[in-house]
């Protein structure tokens, strides 16, 4: 599948907002954001699903090969959610 490359303007600003270029890259197993400066060898976010469970894992250093966070997304799903 082919990447997709798009940009995003800042979340706190206006019209005038800055922006940055992401990298998204689905594979058989995952789905890789990659910010604009950042290696585009791996995804500094990736979506998985993981053991019945879908999860983010989070690289923030680039020094560290391994992840820094690893969040589990089950509770986010919306059976999950309470009725009101």
């Amino acid at each position: 599948m082919a990447d997709l490359k798009t940009t995003i303007k800042s979340a706190l600003d206006g019209d005038d907002a800055d922006s940055m270029e992401v990298t998204i890259k689905v594979r058989q197993r995952s789905v890789q954001l990659t910010p604009q400066g950042c290696s585009e060898d791996f995804g500094v976010v990736d979506l998985e699903y993981h053991g019945g469970k879908p999860r983010l894992i989070v690289y923030a250093d680039a020094k560290l090969d391994e992840p820094t966070h690893i969040i589990d997304l089950s509770g986010a799903l919306t059976g999950k959610r309470k009725e009101d």
